[in-house]
C-alpha cells in the first residue's frame, strides 16, 4: 500500500461522501459537511484511489464543550474531529490511525489545547476506540442515544439502527497542554 494524506481536492469529494454514506449511513454527512466554513478534511489515499477521510474543526473558546469542563475550568481553542472513515477492505491497515496522527499534528500546530470528539458505540464496541487509545484520548463522557435526534432531522438511517439511531456515544479527549 502507497498511502498518501493530502487535504479534501474537489475531485475527490464524491468518493468522500461514498465511504461516509457506507460507513455512517447515508445522509449523516453529505457534501455540505465538507464544503462548509471550518470544516478540514483531510483524505488518505492508495495509488490516487480514495480510502478514508478525516473531518474535523477548529473549535473556538466560546464553542468550547461543557463536558471538557472537568478537565479545563477555562473554555480554549480545540480541534473537534468529527468523523474518520475507512473504505472497507482497507480498516486495519493503518489508514484510520495515519488520519487521526495528522489531525493531531495539525491541532498541535494550532496550539490549541485539547481534541476531543465522540466515538460512535455500535454493538457494544466502539469504532475508533484502539485509535483513540493508541493516540492518547482519555474517556470523558458516555452520551446515550447521542445521534437520535440527528438521525430524525436528517433522515438518516443508521447502518445498526435504523431511524432513529438509538447508538451511543463516548466523548473523548486528548490534552496537549496540562491545565
Amino acid at each position: 500500500m502507497s498511502l498518501s494524506i493530502n487535504y479534501l481536492a474537489e475531485s475527490q469529494l464524491k468518493d468522500v461522501v461514498d465511504i461516509s454514506n457506507s460507513q455512517f449511513g447515508v445522509g449523516y454527512l453529505n457534501t455540505s459537511d465538507f464544503t462548509s466554513d471550518g470544516a478540514i478534511v483531510l483524505v488518505a489515499t492508495d495509488d490516487e484511489k480514495v480510502v478514508g477521510f478525516a473531518l474535523f474543526y477548529i473549535i473556538g473558546g466560546d464553542d468550547f464543550p461543557a463536558q471538557l469542563s472537568i478537565f479545563y475550568p477555562v473554555a480554549h481553542t480545540s480541534v473537534f474531529f468529527k468523523s474518520i472513515a475507512v473504505l472497507p477492505g482497507f480498516e486495519n491497515r493503518g489508514v484510520g490511525s495515519h488520519l487521526m496522527q495528522m489531525v493531531l499534528n495539525l491541532a498541535r500546530n494550532q496550539g490549541v489545547l485539547c481534541c476531543y470528539g465522540y466515538l460512535w458505540v455500535k454493538d457494544g464496541k466502539m469504532a475508533l476506540e484502539s485509535i483513540a487509545r493508541h493516540h492518547g484520548f482519555h474517556d470523558v463522557k458516555v452520551m446515550p442515544r447521542f445521534w437520535q435526534q440527528v438521525s430524525i432531522d436528517k433522515g438518516f438511517d443508521c447502518p445498526v439502527c435504523g431511524n432513529p439511531c438509538r447508538c451511543d456515544a463516548l466523548m473523548v479527549c486528548r490534552p496537549f497542554v496540562k491545565q
